[in-house]
C-alpha cells in the first residue's frame, strides 16, 4: 500500500528561496535600522498564558473569541499561541522588573504569530511579524520618530511610493467611553440586526460592514471630536511634526486597532494592490494603560507590528530587490575529477577562513562544467571556482565571475586578492566583520 502524501495545515506556507533570501534581506534591512535608532532585540515565547491575552487584549475582540489557538497542557493550564507580539514583550518587562527604574525602554522582536482566519492572500494562519516596543516616552516626538524611521525603512526597500500613512487619535480611556455611550444613543434611532448589535458591543469603536453600506455612515459620530483638551494638543503637535518633517499622512477618523488595549495615536500604512484592494502592512499606536492592567507600574508604551508577507506581496518590493542582484551563494566551488578530494577539501576551507561572513557552496559530485555552471546559476551565485588536477598540479584555480560574465586563471597566492576584487571586498571590511 502506498503511502498518502502528508501536507501542511490549511493556512500555513513554507519559504524557499527566492521568497526565503527576500525574506531574511526585509528583516536584515530593518534590524540595520533598528540598531541605528538605539533598539535592542529580544527573543519572546511562542506560548503564552491565554488568561494573559484575554486580559490584554479584551475578551470581547474577535481575536480572542474565534481567532486563537487555545489549548490545555497536561496540567489543565490553559495556553495559546501567540496572535501578536505586544502582550508577550509587556509581560516579559513586568515580569522581570524592567520598568523598575523608570528608564526608556526600546526592543524590537521578529518571528511567527498565529491566528485562525480564513487564509487568503496577505492573511495566514501562521504569519510573520517584526514588532518594536518603545517603554518609559510620554510625548508625540517618539510617535514621529519611529514613523520617520518606518519611511526610511520603506525607502531602502524601494517601496515608499507605493504605501501610504493614515492616522488617528482615539483618546484616553474617558473620551473613549464618552464615545461609546454617544454611539449607542446613535444607534438606537436606526433599526439593527441582531448580529450588527453584537458587533457594536465587542468593539463599538469599529464601525461594521453593514453600517459602512448604508446612507448613515456619514452620519456616525467620529471619535476624533470626543477628544480632550490634553488629547486633542498631542494628536495636533504630532501632526505639526510629521509635516515639519515633510512626511505625507491623512487624517482617517474612522481608523481603529483590531485589539483593545490602545489609546492615543493610532496609525497604519496601507498598500493597493493591482486591484485597488486595501492591504494594512504595518500598523501600531500607543497603549500606555497596558503594563499596569497586568500588575506592573503604569508606564507610557508605544509600538507597531509590520506584517513580512504582505510586505512581500508588494510587485514593487521585488522588483527592487531583483535589481539589487539579491545573492543566494556568493562562491560556488566544483571539483571537476578524481582522487582530488583532499585537495579540495583542503582548498575550500582556506577559502572559507579567507572570507568567513561569505555564503560558500562546495559541490562533491563531479560533473562536467556546463552543468557545474547550470547548478551555480539556479543559487544565482557570484563566483563559480572550478578545481581539476591541471589546477593542482600547477598550484592555480580557475574563477569565473559570473555576473561579468568573465573568467581567470590565477595561483594560490593571488586567489584571495582576486576574488576580493571581484566582489568588490577590501582587506578593512574583511576584518571589521571578523570583529
Amino acid at each position: 500500500m502506498k503511502n498518502k502524501k502528508i501536507y501542511s495545515i490549511r493556512g500555513v506556507h513554507d519559504f524557499f528561496p527566492p521568497n526565503s533570501n527576500i525574506l531574511s534581506k526585509i528583516v536584515q534591512i530593518f534590524a540595520k535600522i533598528l540598531n541605528n535608532y538605539g533598539f535592542e532585540k529580544i527573543y519572546i515565547p511562542i506560548l503564552e498564558k491565554t488568561s494573559l491575552l484575554k486580559k490584554i487584549i479584551g475578551v470581547s475582540t474577535n481575536l480572542i473569541k474565534k481567532e486563537m489557538y487555545t489549548f490545555f497542557d497536561k496540567k489543565k493550564n490553559s495556553l495559546s499561541l501567540r496572535p501578536e507580539g505586544t502582550s508577550g514583550c509587556a509581560r516579559s518587562l513586568v515580569q522581570n522588573s524592567l520598568l523598575r527604574n523608570r528608564i526608556e525602554k526600546k526592543f524590537w522582536y521578529f518571528g511567527p504569530m498565529f491566528r485562525y482566519e480564513r487564509p487568503q492572500k496577505g492573511r495566514y494562519r501562521q504569519f510573520y511579524q517584526i514588532g518594536i516596543e518603545i517603554f518609559g516616552l510620554e510625548g508625540p516626538e517618539i510617535e514621529a520618530e519611529t514613523i520617520l524611521m518606518v519611511q526610511k525603512f520603506w525607502k531602502t526597500l524601494g517601496i515608499e511610493k507605493f504605501v501610504s500613512l493614515e492616522i488617528n487619535s482615539l483618546g484616553n480611556y474617558n473620551s473613549q467611553t464618552l464615545y461609546k455611550k454617544k454611539l449607542f444613543e446613535f444607534y438606537k434611532k436606526y433599526k439593527i440586526d441582531s448580529k450588527t448589535k453584537q458587533e457594536i458591543e465587542n468593539n463599538p469603536i469599529k464601525i461594521p460592514r453593514y453600517i459602512l453600506s448604508k446612507n448613515i455612515n456619514k452620519k456616525i459620530p467620529k471619535i476624533i471630536d470626543f477628544l480632550d483638551k490634553r488629547s486633542k494638543k498631542h494628536f495636533l503637535y504630532l501632526c505639526n511634526i510629521l509635516d515639519n518633517l515633510k512626511i505625507k499622512y491623512k487624517i482617517n477618523p474612522r481608523l481603529y486597532r483590531g485589539l483593545n488595549y490602545y489609546n492615543d495615536t493610532i496609525f497604519e500604512w496601507i498598500y493597493k494592490d493591482e486591484n485597488k484592494r486595501s492591504q494594512s502592512v504595518c500598523g501600531g499606536g500607543r497603549y500606555d494603560q497596558l503594563t499596569k492592567k497586568i500588575g506592573g507600574y503604569f508606564c507610557f508604551a508605544f509600538g507597531l507590528a509590520i506584517g513580512i508577507e504582505r510586505i512581500m506581496l508588494i510587485r514593487q518590493l521585488n522588483k527592487a530587490i531583483k535589481k539589487s542582484n539579491l545573492v543566494s551563494t556568493d562562491i560556488h566551488i566544483f571539483y571537476l575529477e578524481k582522487k582530488i578530494e583532499k585537495n579540495f577539501l583542503i582548498l575550500s576551507e582556506k577559502i572559507r577562513s579567507a572570507f568567513p561572513n561569505l555564503k560558500i557552496s562546495s559541490n562533491y559530485k563531479i560533473q562536467k562544467i556546463k552543468k557545474c555552471l547550470k547548478i551555480a546559476s539556479m543559487q544565482n551565485t557570484k563566483i563559480v571556482i572550478l578545481i581539476g588536477k591541471k589546477e593542482i598540479e600547477s598550484n592555480t584555480i580557475t574563477i569565473k565571475d559570473f555576473f561579468a560574465k568573465k573568467q581567470y586563471k590565477v595561483s594560490l597566492l593571488k586567489m584571495k586578492k582576486k576574488i576580493q576584487e571581484i566582489l568588490q571586498i577590501n582587506e578593512k571590511n574583511i576584518s571589521n566583520n571578523k570583529k
